[in-house]
């Protein structure tokens, strides 16, 4: 009788864990977004955030799986039915061995400044506010976007836009960097003769344009933020999942005798 409670418990206990890890990982692949779309941009390196992509989508699928688990275990324990009861346990493993494949994956890669830095510098080179390409339209929209949310400017710093081809002595109007950078600082917003000077002359503007933080750092805090979220709610559905599959597996043992 202890065991059947156990099963029962548990099931309704890891269906809500499950909601809660479909939940971020529905959130990471949200705000993942961008810079997913940014590197699709980047041809010479194979950068790949797991908790942005393929870790978020299997935890995304096996949390899905678990939630349609929970009122079986329940109603299996009620029936004591051996065929259910034993297919229960043998999809259960798998799930759950998906479940901390995918939660080690995400919290073990390390992304750091260095393993984003280059391929972001490589989509800036496609930048070009004047192009009619599909391709560089869509880089200056989503680093438009980027550089607006997070109040950023070019990856590292301001400067990273020097190394870009259509910008400073390339550039028609000789700006170094894209009107956003300058439009971020609140001060210069709505004055374009103030917001055309400091494209001309960004290093010379100002103390606070100065300090204006590279847009890899955010997106660093934000993969980190979200490596902790999904690996941490998944660790509890995890356990909980082992719990009740331990407790299944005994429930079907007894029933063998």
């Amino acid at each position: 009788m202890f065991v059947y409670t156990i099963c029962r418990l548990e099931g309704f206990d890891f269906q809500g864990t499950a909601i809660g890890v479909l939940t971020v990982a529905i959130m990471a692949l949200k705000d993942g977004k961008l810079l997913r779309e940014l590197l699709e941009f980047d041809d010479a390196h194979d950068t790949n955030v797991i908790v942005y992509g393929s870790g978020a989508f299997l935890l995304a699928v096996t949390s899905c799986l678990a939630l349609l688990m929970a009122p079986v275990i329940c109603s299996t324990s009620v029936t004591k039915s051996k065929c259910m009861l034993g297919l229960y346990v043998t999809v259960a493993i798998c799930v759950l061995t998906c479940i901390t494949t995918g939660a080690a994956l995400i919290y073990a890669q390390d992304v750091n400044e260095e393993y984003l830095s280059e391929p972001l510098l490589a989509t800036m080179n496609k930048y070009d506010e004047d192009s009619v390409l599909k391709e560089n339209e869509d880089v200056v929209s989503i680093w438009t976007e980027v550089m607006e949310v997070n109040e950023c400017c070019g990856v590292d710093n301001f400067s990273d836009w020097r190394g870009v081809d259509d910008y400073g002595e390339n550039h028609p109007k000789a700006f170094f960097v894209p009107a956003v950078c300058c439009t971020n600082i609140d001060e210069w917003d709505g004055n374009q003769e103030q917001v055309d000077e400091c494209r001309r002359h960004p290093d010379t503007m100002s103390v606070a344009f100065n300090e204006l933080d590279g847009c890899v750092d955010e997106f660093v805090a934000q993969v980190e933020h979200n490596q902790d979220r999904v690996f941490f709610t998944s660790l509890s559905l995890i356990i909980s999942m082992f719990i009740n599959v331990c407790a299944a597996a005994a429930l079907l043992c007894s029933l063998k005798k």
